[in-house]
C-alpha cells in the first residue's frame, strides 16, 4: 500500500509526488501461552516470538487482538537482535545484554471491546529501527493478571512505513 504525500520544493509552488510503502506485519498469535494459569504482574505471556520485517522503518502501530476480552495491559518489548525470552508465566527478567537490543517497549492498554473479544491499538508511535536479519524479536509481558483460556487468546501485529 502507498501513501501519497504533498512535498513541495523551497522556492517552487508546484507538488512534488512522493509515496512511501506501508507494511502490516501478519497478525500472530503470541505461542507458547498456557491457558488457565495465574499470572502475575510482569510475568512473560508465552515465550519469545518474531515477525518478519522490512529491514529499516518506522513502526507506526501495534495491535493486539484479545480474544478472551481480558483488557489488561500487556506490554511488548520489541528488539532488533536474539535475546533471552522469558517462559511463559514466570517473571521476565531482561538480561543487561539483551538491553542493548532493546529497541521499545509498547504498552497495549487502550481496548475497543465487542460482545465476545476486544482489540487494542497504539498509534503515531513513531519507532525508528533497523533490523539487519528483518525480523523483529518481541516478547509480551503482563501488567495484570490475566485468566487466559486458550492458547491462542492474544495475537499481534504491526503497521510499518518504510
Amino acid at each position: 500500500m502507498s501513501i501519497p504525500l504533498d512535498v513541495r520544493i523551497a522556492g517552487s509552488d508546484a507538488p512534488v509526488p512522493v509515496t512511501r510503502r506501508v507494511f502490516r506485519t501478519p497478525i500472530t498469535t503470541i505461542p507458547g501461552v498456557v491457558p488457565s494459569v495465574a499470572y502475575a504482574s510482569g510475568d512473560a505471556v508465552g515465550t519469545k516470538f518474531t515477525l518478519e520485517v522490512p529491514i529499516r522503518g518506522t513502526i507506526d502501530q501495534a495491535i493486539l487482538i484479545d480474544q478472551d476480552k481480558e483488557q489488561i495491559l500487556l506490554c511488548l518489548y520489541l528488539f532488533n537482535g536474539d535475546f533471552d525470552g522469558g517462559t511463559d508465566n514466570s517473571a521476565f527478567d531482561m538480561t543487561d545484554g539483551n538491553a542493548t537490543r532493546l529497541l521499545a517497549v509498547i504498552p497495549m492498554g487502550m481496548f475497543y471491546a465487542t460482545s465476545d473479544n476486544a482489540v487494542g491499538f497504539v498509534s503515531d508511535l513513531g519507532i525508528v529501527y533497523l533490523a539487519p536479519q528483518g525480523l523483529l524479536y518481541i516478547q509480551a509481558v503482563t501488567r495484570g493478571v490475566p485468566n487466559l483460556t486458550a492458547a491462542t487468546d492474544y495475537a499481534v501485529g504491526l503497521v510499518i512505513r518504510e
